[in-house]
């Protein structure tokens, strides 16, 4: 931990005892492997011990798969002593969750320390906090850059989400990291920031930086009457290689889905539609801002074919190149002189809309290569959100997991001692059911292909299975 691997992982490297990592992966961690690391002397500071965690894995559902990677465990047990005030018994945690109660947690003990150096309150400190993070996080996902690099000059500007271009001078980053403006240096005390070579900053963890992005993003659409701003703001830069600050933002999003007989919105998502209504306009970011609308949209499992039965006329010549709209239910939608160029389509329902004067150039349906297997494939499932996929051969299930355009395969789940029948995700794609003719039905983890259990059939062979709704 904390070695410069980058060097090792380089095939010229000139000591051949390293050369075994130029094959690598990353392993997420198993439960016993959780629980050994809760009870190392060294985590004693720890602020969940092995018997909660074991009490939170009980009582909340979905935990185990989301702390499988040593980050997010890190971070659940950082945030512990907010989280425990949140938790509810079946409730669904989400990745915003631990983020939220990591940060809350990091601003509440940054605040701490500030008042005993200072020796008085300070007003509002959390949300200065909060406010600095957000404005940072977002003048650097528009610059495009990770980290920072800064040199005092001459001069104070006040930090905000629109306020970057005005700042561009010598140095665009002065805003953040003057040191002449108490504001500003009280307000960076509480950013998770790290320090490299007194002159280079960064979030401490790429998440971070997306996490707040998110954030900012998620509070100007918190607006009562919408306008240029929040254009200026979503249109700032497309959301298409940025699936993790689109993540963050669909958790906050409501989480049931929706029917065409749910009609009820929420402020969000009715700026949302504004902002797709505005890329019929002129303003030059409105079609960025409207691709990156809809795409947030979309990924909340929000039907868009609900919003064209309530207005037939308001997909036509909208602008949203390079949105992602994979699995979008499209049904009766009326795409006439809309721009969809390089959009995802994958797996889209198309039944009964009208393409026509549309801009199709360079669409993508993701018809992806064949997957090879070595024994006849059986059955196949995906997840419902289609980035997991099951299949089934000959006794074992594999395991692969959507990356960009390809699969990587994950593990292969062996028990059954006869052939695999069919296969059936979770409703939240965490689990994966498979039948077999050995008269079995096993259920099992689809990230780490643990065995849950097993439930013995009838007397013959089982041919199909399936999951209830809940």
């Amino acid at each position: 931990a904390g070695q410069p691997y980058q060097a090792l992982l380089s095939p010229m490297h000139p000591d051949p005892t390293v050369w075994q990592f130029m094959e690598w992966f990353v392993a997420p961690f198993n439960h016993d492997q959780i629980i050994a690391y809760l009870q190392n002397p060294q985590e004693q500071d720890a602020a969940v011990t092995s018997e909660e965690y074991e009490h939170c894995l009980h009582e909340t559902p979905g935990l185990r798969e989301l702390i499988s990677a040593p980050f997010l465990l890190k971070i659940f047990v950082s945030a512990y002593p907010a989280l425990k005030q949140l938790l509810r018994p079946s409730q669904r945690l989400t990745r915003r969750d631990l983020y939220d109660a990591f940060v809350s947690e990091w601003f509440r003990k940054e605040e701490r320390k500030l008042v005993q150096s200072m020796g008085q309150p300070l007003l509002q400190l959390q949300e200065t906090f909060a406010e600095y993070s957000r404005s940072l996080a977002f003048a650097m996902f528009k610059a495009q850059v990770n980290e920072v690099s800064y040199q005092p000059s001459a001069g104070r500007k006040r930090f905000g989400l629109l306020r970057f271009e005005a700042a561009a001078s010598a140095n665009p980053w002065e805003q953040w990291f003057s040191n002449t403006d108490p504001d500003t240096v009280l307000a960076r005390r509480g950013c998770p920031l790290r320090v490299l070579e007194g002159v280079r900053f960064s979030f401490v963890h790429q998440s971070f930086l997306e996490y707040f992005v998110a954030d900012g993003l998620w509070h100007a659409l918190q607006c009562d009457q919408p306008n240029e701003d929040l254009v200026e703001i979503w249109g700032a830069r497309s959301f298409s290689k940025m699936s993790v600050v689109v993540a963050f933002l669909t958790e906050r999003l409501p989480k049931e889905r929706r029917t065409l007989m749910q009609h009820a919105r929420c402020k969000a998502e009715d700026n949302l539609f504004w902002l797709i209504t505005q890329s019929k306009g002129q303003q030059s970011k409105a079609p960025v801002a409207a691709s990156n609308a809809i795409t947030v949209l979309n990924k909340s499992l929000y039907p868009l074919s609900l919003k064209a039965r309530e207005d037939p006329t308001f997909f036509q010549k909208v602008q949203v190149p390079h949105a992602d709209l994979s699995m979008a239910q499209l049904w009766g939608v009326d795409f006439t002189g809309a721009d969809l160029s390089h959009c995802l389509l994958a797996g889209v329902k198309l039944s009964g809309a009208n393409l026509s004067k549309c801009n199709t150039t360079a669409v993508d349906f993701a018809r992806w290569r064949e997957l090879a297997f070595p024994d006849g494939v059986c059955a196949v499932a995906l997840t419902p959100d289609g980035a997991g996929l099951a299949v089934a051969c000959g006794s074992r299930v594999h395991v692969l997991w959507k990356e960009g355009a390809e699969w990587r395969r994950g593990p292969v789940l062996r028990g059954h001692t006869g052939a695999v029948t069919n296969v059936a995700w979770s409703p939240n794609g965490s689990q994966l059911a498979s039948s077999s003719s050995d008269k079995t039905v096993r259920v099992w983890d689809g990230k780490t292909g643990s065995k849950h259990s097993v439930l013995q059939g009838p007397s013959s062979r089982v041919f199909s299975v399936a999951w209830s709704p809940d």
